[in-house]
């Protein structure tokens, strides 16, 4: 699979992995921040700005723990009150379009964890959060090597076989569209990446109870956080599952006796209806994800039909690829399987969330670089033209990608003899054409 070399493991070698030198990785995080916050126009400064404030969306989460800080968490789920702080100079430091707001969508306790930001000024707590993501993406890439690595020899000389070959993998994870989107609007996906990367590392620790406790941070954002235990159920990792409770039960627990339990309420009744989110003015078709945004790409007076006739048939395939795989937990196929299957099944996915497949798609470059390159190149460029297409064809494109290659990877189980049937716990027969057809592409 690999071939050694003299100077990979001599000790005079130069050293090309940027991420093992502590100075050379703080000089890209800074130049990364920097570019950021000087090159893009959503961090552009200014008093009186146009229909995107300072920061973007990172403005809902400084606005809900600053009234979670001041006092008023009790106005946070009402939304007259939440947008006019977020359109208040003396609070914020600038004015923008009074036509435009963010909604608070996250429960209470997302924004409990935003409190130590909320104590500065909004302007310099930006700043703060790009530096943060930034760190998170180069902590990622560090963690997919070890981790890539781990699994591939727990011998470190042999390691340094797949160390060689992935010393780059932080360019590719700077470059991919759903890590620049997710930084320059301010979202924080590629911290939940920084998370899942951590949960796996536990897992190859043979670590479960700690692996399910650091998973149970993502319950902060729920469209994230449902299938992947439920894969791990299905797979008898009952320490897991025990991990996640206990830590949903110091996670939630504190945000009980921090917040008052009307707050709670009302953000209940904020979410009641998983689907409204695409009714909100701000929805972009071309950035969602979801088999959902199928339907919402029919025409106006079929959505609701579409969400019966098209979604649910989609959904119950989706689940089928997703539950009938026989899958390592500490595989990259297994995780590539549940994050495209979250994104497609969760209400409510947008592209810049696809930050998470790194992790996989990343990994496998350590083993079938050309399996590794096919899905970044494809999941790239469908994100970059997905505007045009929903534009020219009113198809989101990165929901058919998704459902293809979950397809394309039941097919290669289906032909390799690992897809077992609800009904059925034996090993499927298939044809000596279907062997010969995909055996060259099967995992081993």
């Amino acid at each position: 699979m690999f071939k050694s070399t003299s100077t990979s493991s001599s000790p005079n070698a130069p050293c090309w992995r940027l991420l093992d030198n502590p100075l050379a990785v703080v000089g890209v995080w800074f130049a990364l921040c920097a570019l950021t916050l000087l090159g893009s126009p959503n961090f552009e400064w200014g008093t009186d700005l146009g229909s995107t404030p300072y920061g973007a969306d990172f403005l809902q989460e400084w606005v809900g723990a600053r009234m979670i800080l001041t006092g008023h968490s009790s106005d946070l789920y009402h939304a007259e009150v939440f947008q006019a702080w977020q359109h208040d100079p003396t609070i914020v430091g600038f004015a923008w379009d009074v036509d435009q707001y963010y909604p608070a969508v996250y429960p209470p306790i997302h924004y409990a964890f935003y409190l130590l930001l909320a104590c500065i000024p909004y302007r310099i707590a930006t700043m703060v959060w790009v530096a943060v993501l930034w760190g998170a993406v180069l902590a990622s890439a560090r963690l997919i090597t070890d981790i890539a690595a781990n699994a591939f020899s727990p011998d470190p000389t042999d390691q340094q076989q797949v160390r060689d070959r992935l010393r780059h993998i932080w360019i590719a994870l700077v470059f991919f569209p759903p890590v620049h989107f997710s930084i320059v609007l301010g979202q924080k996906s590629v911290l939940w990446l920084l998370i899942l990367c951590i949960v796996c590392r536990f897992l190859q620790m043979r670590r479960e109870l700690t692996a399910g406790c650091v998973f149970a941070i993502l319950a902060v954002k729920p469209t994230l956080f449902f299938l992947l235990p439920l894969m791990m159920l299905r797979q008898g990792r009952f320490r897991f599952c025990i991990g996640i409770g206990t830590g949903l039960l110091c996670l939630f627990g504190m945000g009980a006796m921090s917040i008052p339990m009307a707050t709670w309420l009302e953000y209940l009744h904020a979410i009641g209806d998983p689907t409204a989110y695409a009714n909100n003015s701000g929805y972009r078709l071309d950035w969602s994800c979801n088999v959902i945004s199928l339907a919402n790409a029919l025409p106006q007076g079929l959505i609701e039909w579409g969400k019966f006739a098209v979604c649910v048939p989609l959904a119950v395939y989706v689940g089928l690829c997703v539950f009938q795989h026989r899958l390592n937990p500490t595989s990259p196929e297994f995780f590539l399987v549940g994050i495209a299957g979250t994104a497609l099944l969760s209400p409510h996915t947008y592209h810049y969330d696809l930050c998470l497949l790194m992790l996989p798609v990343l990994w496998v470059f350590a083993d079938r670089p050309q399996t590794s390159i096919a899905y970044y190149a494809l999941l790239s460029v469908a994100i970059a033209v997905a505007p045009n297409v929903v534009d020219v064809l009113g198809v989101p494109v990165v929901t058919v990608l998704l459902i293809g290659i979950l397809s394309e990877i039941r097919l290669r189980n289906w032909a390799a003899n690992q897809l077992e049937t609800p009904f059925c716990k034996g090993k499927m027969k298939v044809s000596p054409f279907a062997n010969r057809l995909y055996s060259p592409h099967i995992d081993v």
